[in-house]
């Protein structure tokens, strides 16, 4: 087995296992109980006298006839043992040189200093150590959803996995039609012209586009700001689209084509090879004029007297793309699929992170907020339906 971070080690007999489902312990537990009953009367003369043992022989190494390896213990001297024992157990200890035999072998030697560090604190330690795992093996019983943290499932069999599954599905479905409307609108795709003075001309082959899904809800405010009458406060976005003389919708696809561009929208040169990476990629940024009567946009980067040639891409082609590139929300992933983007301000057409899971848990607000966008999109999810993709 190799050594990912999926591997398991038991923090008491360091198998493979965990320390929950450790057998050893349980074993050693029981026994311990048994000693901790006969402590005084058997385990504590035993571990007495192995350290005795050990203090009063030393091995040496010798063959027998075949020319074979063996350890034999033998009697230290007694004035040696007893500075030993004076120090070991610090207080007087009543032993008999006479009766100790002079040699031991190797196995018997083993048998007597198996104790030697046998002690009420270590008997009691591992007591204790059991308790504290069945306890806490008894809470894992009750299998509590590390998804959302309800008791008498796993994430595996949870219910509430599924259903925010096809809710992450539908979020990025409606995301990806909005995106769709907009770039197909201002002929933003595939087949694109670019040209300007200092710039060879540019054929749209999108090389890279945004994949997380933006949420423009409908209640979208401006920041505060200075009104007329002096006070600060928020304008809604129908304030704002009559003041400036455009249709709600026109702000909507001015706000994901904005957010196309901000995130990275790259193009490809004409003959050129194709690649993320590659030194003829063309990024448009932003935007320095928008027409919604004209239905054209002329990107930051082009020069005086350069403009950008329409796209005869359509909105189910378009969409067809942008869908494609759908990833399914991953617990254990901390970026990428794992976010949504929310816009927060019209007047700066900002938008937050909003992180989907903390810890592998699924966040409430986050799912809320989503679960609100598919409610005001109803009739987004049925206009998919009858494209042609």
């Amino acid at each position: 087995m190799g050594y990912g971070y999926r591997r398991k080690t038991c923090g008491y007999c360091r198998k493979d296992h965990a320390i929950l489902d450790c057998e050893k312990l349980q074993t050693d537990a029981a026994e311990a109980e048994q000693k901790l009953k006969e402590w005084n009367t058997k385990y504590k003369l035993l571990a007495e006298k192995a350290i005795l043992y050990s203090e009063a022989y030393k091995y040496e190494r010798e063959k027998d006839a075949e020319g074979n390896s063996y350890y034999v213990y033998y009697k230290r001297d007694k004035e040696r043992i007893q500075r030993q024992v004076n120090y070991r157990f610090h207080t007087e200890y009543e032993w008999d040189y006479d009766s100790m035999p002079d040699q031991l072998t190797n196995g018997d030697f083993c048998e007597i200093e198996k104790h030697r560090y046998t002690t009420e604190r270590s008997i009691r330690r591992t007591i204790e150590k059991n308790k504290e795992v069945r306890a806490k093996a008894s809470a894992r019983a009750k299998k509590a959803c590390s998804y959302c943290r309800q008791s008498g499932h796993t994430v595996r069999t949870c219910s509430q996995v599924k259903k925010d599954e096809m809710l992450h599905r539908k979020v990025h479905m409606i995301s990806s039609y909005k995106y769709a409307k907009a770039l197909s609108r201002f002929g933003v795709w595939t087949g694109a012209m670019v040209t300007g003075k200092s710039t060879m001309p540019k054929m749209a082959t999108v090389a890279h586009l945004p994949t997380n899904p933006l949420l423009v809800p409908s209640n979208v405010e401006t920041s505060y700001s200075r009104q007329p009458d002096g006070e600060y406060r928020r304008s809604s976005a129908k304030e704002v689209c009559k003041k400036a003389g455009i249709s709600v919708e026109d702000l909507y696809d001015f706000l994901y084509l904005k957010s196309a561009f901000e995130g990275g929208l790259r193009f490809h040169s004409v003959g050129e090879q194709e690649g993320y990476y590659s030194g003829s990629n063309y990024r448009i940024s932003g935007m320095a004029e928008v027409c919604f009567k004209t239905d054209t946009v002329k990107p930051e980067q082009i020069d005086e007297g350069g403009m950008l040639y329409k796209s005869s891409a359509t909105l189910d082609h378009i969409y067809s793309r942008i869908s494609a590139r759908y990833n399914k929300p991953n617990q254990k992933e901390r970026y990428g699929s794992n976010e949504i983007n929310i816009c927060r301000h019209i007047d700066d057409g900002y938008s937050s992170r909003y992180d989907l899971y903390e810890k592998k848990k699924r966040k409430e607000e986050t799912w809320n907020k989503m679960a609100n966008f598919v409610k005001e999109n109803k009739d987004i999810l049925n206009k998919i339906k009858k494209l042609n993709v």
